[in-house]
């Protein structure tokens, strides 16, 4: 959707669980303030994110009074961010098999956040994401003689709801709903979607622990409801370190030594799904996708509202399954590590 590069991944806690558990049976990063956006992987879809503090703006409008004390949200200001990335992974291997794949997004995402009173805002989240896999040489994917999918889109839309009950706990509602699919197939037959709800502690200025419920409509799969931990901190270890942390999206350090540039270290979450056209080799089939990339980027603020991003890194763990249209496998794949690239710009305003 993230790749954060961006995005960042993944899709909601039930697919972080979903992809974990996958893992051990082989089955907008939290957004900074203003001035240090975060980013990391585009995941495909939007996962529903943990309340995170926004910063009030040092001077409030003439026309507003100045509050008494800042919310947990930070509410003072209505902040937009939209935001144009692409990566390109290079050439990696296929663990048992000789072929390799290559894999280019391109993509898009804007991010809201509306106050509503003194304790409550809603938050809108929008992404739209191209991608091209390029499967090389035969490999597992490749079946009948022709690739199962080339190129393929999602797009996501999530609305959050985040209410301040108190100084230290709030809580959260999120609904979402998911579209990922081939060239040539049925918009409709790629819905999917989530709804969740939790509550947040801060335990200690600027971090905050809590856990909710998920329920998730995976395409072609039965519905998951699942526990969903949440974790969110923005925390300065030292003068230009800090701790971001926006599970289960991102997780990791940024180190700042202007006010300008910043560099970012961390690990991001991304699950895609996609329907596929009944012209592929798996007709009305789906492809999924799970990965941990790991990135280094480097933001660069050459503007008062622009930002621009560019990153190196890799998936440390990236799976392929092929499954018909019934759900049925018909084939699974893990990546062997290599380089992925990317680049972004955003605007906020």
């Amino acid at each position: 959707m993230s790749d954060f590069a961006h995005r960042p991944a993944c899709r909601g806690w039930g697919w972080a669980v979903s992809a974990l558990l996958a893992a051990g049976g082989s089955a907008w990063a939290q957004q900074e303030p203003q001035q240090q956006p975060e980013q990391s992987q585009p995941p495909a879809a939007t996962p529903p994110a943990a309340p995170e503090p926004v910063p009030t703006p040092a001077t409030p409008p003439q026309t507003e009074p100045s509050p008494a004390a800042p919310s947990p949200f930070g509410l003072g200001a209505i902040d937009y961010h939209l935001r144009a990335y692409s990566s390109y992974e290079i050439d990696a291997g296929i663990n048992h098999d000789p072929g390799e794949v290559s894999v280019f997004r391109a993509g898009a995402e804007f991010d809201a956040a509306l106050p509503i009173d003194e304790h409550s805002r809603m938050r809108l989240e929008a992404h739209s994401e191209y991608v091209n896999f390029d499967f090389n040489n035969e490999n597992k994917f490749n079946v009948g003689g022709k690739t199962a999918i080339e190129e393929a889109s999602n797009h996501d839309l999530r609305l959050t709801y985040e209410h301040s009950y108190d100084n230290k706990w709030s809580w959260l509602v999120s609904a979402a709903g998911h579209d990922g699919l081939q060239g040539g197939a049925n918009a409709a037959d790629g819905l999917s979607g989530d709804i969740s709800a939790g509550a947040m502690y801060e335990i200690a200025p600027g971090f905050r622990l809590g856990g909710g419920l998920l329920v998730w409509w995976p395409v072609e799969h039965d519905m998951y409801i699942l526990p969903v931990p949440y974790v969110s901190s923005d925390v300065a270890l030292t003068d230009h370190w800090r701790l971001v942390l926006n599970i289960p999206r991102w997780g990791g350090f940024v180190y700042s030594p202007s006010r300008d540039v910043s560099l970012r270290f961390g690990v991001a979450l991304r699950y895609n799904e996609y329907r596929l056209s009944d012209t592929s080799s798996v007709p009305e089939g789906v492809f999924r996708e799970y990965a941990f990339p790991a990135t280094a980027e480097l933001d660069w603020r050459f503007a008062p509202a622009w930002t621009l991003q560019a990153g190196i890194g890799t998936n440390l763990y990236q799976r392929f399954n092929l499954d018909d249209k019934s759900g049925h496998d018909v084939s699974t794949g893990h990546t062997d590590l290599a380089p992925t690239f990317s680049l972004g710009v955003t605007w906020s305003f």
